[in-house]
């Protein structure tokens, strides 16, 4: 079945041209999630997105790759505390890099609003004990704008996602989230805090 029947011909004359050019700073990983968009919509894009995370946790490569440093003192640290908040988890490669390396008792609680990454995070934590709350953490409980940028070909920069003042200028694609104070769900006993909690 070529692209062109599976949905390529609707991506856009801008897109087909990015996608073609191999110049300019846009990683191989975007055009792969641009073309599994197109052609089996934003699900299916997030399919493949986790299958591709799923060969790298069998790698052993799934975790903060790019940060050797970090994942020691993760992993250094993980093995000591009771629990773990990932706050803005996005897919998830903190969260699980933690989760294997915590002890079976620890519970661990991921925080991310934007819906796609956390719809592939679910999946990477699938059959994990680790918690998803579909929250932002705030100083106030309630709800903000979340803006994400988007790459040259219309992919999520999900690394990149903020809350910003309604005010500001759209510059991604925004959305409203809930917003939660960690004291807040600490109280209500929905997250445990310990003095060996790892935030």
């Amino acid at each position: 079945v070529s692209w062109r029947d599976r949905g390529y011909g609707r991506i856009s004359s801008k897109h087909r041209l990015a996608f073609f050019s191999r110049a300019g700073s846009v990683r191989p990983e975007a055009y792969v999630r641009l073309l599994a968009r197109t052609a089996f919509s934003t699900q299916g894009e997030a399919a493949a997105h986790s299958l591709w995370h799923r060969i790298r946790m069998r790698m052993g490569a799934f975790g903060p790759d790019d940060d050797q440093e970090t994942r020691a003192v993760l992993c250094g640290l993980a093995p000591h505390v009771t629990s773990f908040i990932d706050i803005g988890a996005n897919v998830g490669r903190y969260t699980w890099w933690a989760v294997s390396a915590m002890r079976p008792d620890a519970q661990i609680h991921a925080f991310e609003p934007n819906p796609y990454p956390r719809s592939v995070l679910v999946r990477n934590l699938c059959g994990t004990r680790g918690v998803i709350h579909p929250e932002a953490l705030g100083d106030t409980d309630g709800g903000a704008d979340f803006e994400v940028p988007l790459d040259p070909c219309g992919n999520e920069e999900t690394g990149y996602g903020r809350i910003v003042s309604a005010q500001s200028p759209v510059r991604g694609q925004r959305m409203r989230v809930a917003v939660r104070r960690l004291d807040s769900l600490v109280s209500e006993g929905a997250v445990p805090v310990t003095s060996r909690t790892l935030l």
